[in-house]
């Protein structure tokens, strides 16, 4: 979670500049975006899911998905506890 929090992070392997890439998926990977947007629209619905445990199907050790995850939980109030 310390990395998630960090807001200068930008290396090789994590680079915060690469999410600006994610509107080209639709466009170069129409059909496992449009796969991956069903799944997240679905599970994001209030009535489907509790947010914790939405978060937790859909992030599995992906960097972008624990940062965007882990400051959507301290908005709304959660610790590292």
């Amino acid at each position: 979670m310390q990395l998630a929090l960090i807001e200068d992070v930008d290396d090789m392997i994590y680079k915060k500049s690469n999410t600006k890439k994610l509107a080209n998926m639709n466009r170069f990977a129409k059909d496992g975006f449009e796969a991956y947007h069903s799944v997240n629209s679905t599970t994001m619905k209030a009535d489907k899911l509790p947010a914790r445990k939405s978060t937790d199907c859909r992030c599995s050790e992906c960097l972008y998905c624990i940062d965007a995850h882990a400051k959507a939980a301290q908005k709304s109030g959660a610790t590292e506890e």
